[in-house]
């Protein structure tokens, strides 16, 4: 089976996914071609093996599953080529923000924080998701949530200045949830839970980086398979 890579794209004012150059990003069965020397970084056609490496690197609501060929070069969280298959095609608004939500539960379920405010930060989004409150009632939750951030009864009841920082961490995830911003709240929401582990080794860090990044990548399946196809596949 050919691997198969993430990458995440912009969309214009009418709805169009866009490259960074602007121009149409393809669909599912095309392929987009770069006529030059692929250069990691620099020039070529990029994707990520993992789809959280994929967001990191370009934060942007639309995501495609895609396969890499012609030439091909790698690094460590990202990939490079002259040839990009399109395998899938679609809006992750929906799934980002649900993943938001979920990593930051359990940020805080992780930390023991149990201020309403950061809960509520996280319910609020939902509403927002379903339709049932506005833009102004989820910048008040996520306002909030800012607040509890640096609730001094967080410092107080810490134990270590990694208890601390733990908890700090985890109400910041809850306010990047409430942000309306879609794949940057997801990003940085991830990265302020992965510290949530501060305390442990960084293997242990690294553990929930990859448990997380596990959770984007079955998310992010799920909503690409009504999308997907087989074309090139080996």
């Amino acid at each position: 089976m050919t691997d198969r890579y993430w990458h995440f794209c912009a969309v214009a004012k009418d709805g169009t996914p866009v490259l960074r150059d602007d121009s149409l990003a393809l669909g599912p069965g095309e392929t987009e071609t770069y006529q030059g020397t692929p250069a990691l970084c620099r020039a070529g056609l990029h994707a990520s093996k993992r789809a959280m490496d994929a967001l990191s690197n370009i934060p942007r609501p639309w995501c495609r599953l895609v396969q890499l060929e012609g030439e091909v070069l790698h690094d460590k969280n990202k990939s490079v080529a002259t040839r990009r298959l399109i395998l899938a095609s679609f809006d992750a608004t929906a799934a980002l923000h649900e993943f938001a939500c979920c990593v930051a539960e359990s940020a805080l379920l992780l930390s023991e924080t149990d201020d309403d405010r950061c809960w509520q930060a996280i319910e609020a989004k939902r509403a927002w998701l379903r339709g049932e409150i506005r833009n102004k009632g989820l910048a008040a939750a996520s306002d909030a949530a800012y607040v509890a951030a640096w609730a001094p009864a967080y410092t107080a009841r810490a134990t270590s200045y990694a208890a601390r920082d733990a908890a700090h961490a985890a109400t910041y995830v809850a306010a990047y949830v409430a942000a309306r911003g879609t794949a940057y709240s997801a990003r940085d929401a991830a990265m302020n839970a992965a510290w949530v582990t501060r305390a442990a080794a960084y293997a242990a860090r690294d553990a929930a980086w990859d448990e997380i990044g596990d959770l984007l990548e079955s998310m992010l399946t799920e909503a690409a398979d009504a999308t997907r196809c087989d074309f090139g596949a080996t």
